[in-house]
């Protein structure tokens, strides 16, 4: 359960207003600083709800002013084959309207690969 799923995401409630930006990246990587991460961001519940998790985007800049999305509000026409990621969460949280959730995210790097650590605070 603790790993981050690429998948088509149909059916869903949204609970948040928007989406929010977590991580960054510049490629190439001529400096070949780590790519580790780190973010903490706060969403604003606006609904009573059963969170089991997050649904993560990306939008890229290949050129110029060429640009391609799958975030939600500037989704690029006609893009079907990339997908969003599902970040679950390992037990269901109950949340109400007006609750604040804090999502804090890690992006890990060593030797043997890449991997993701996230935590959810209730507030």
């Amino acid at each position: 359960m603790d790993q981050i799923y690429v998948v088509y995401l149909s059916k869903y409630i949204p609970l948040f207003s928007s989406t929010k930006p977590v991580f960054t990246f510049e490629h190439p990587n001529f400096t070949n600083s780590s790519n580790e991460r780190s973010a903490t961001v706060e969403f604003d519940i606006d609904r009573k709800a059963d969170l089991m998790g997050f649904g993560g985007y990306f939008d890229l800049q290949l050129y110029k002013n060429v640009m391609l999305s799958i975030e939600p509000s500037t989704h690029t026409p006609g893009m079907v084959s990339w997908f969003p990621a599902v970040i679950p969460l390992r037990d269901q949280l109950r949340v109400g309207e007006n609750d604040k959730i804090r999502l804090k995210i890690d992006r890990k790097e060593d030797a043997g690969g890449v991997w993701y650590e996230w935590h959810v605070e209730q507030q």
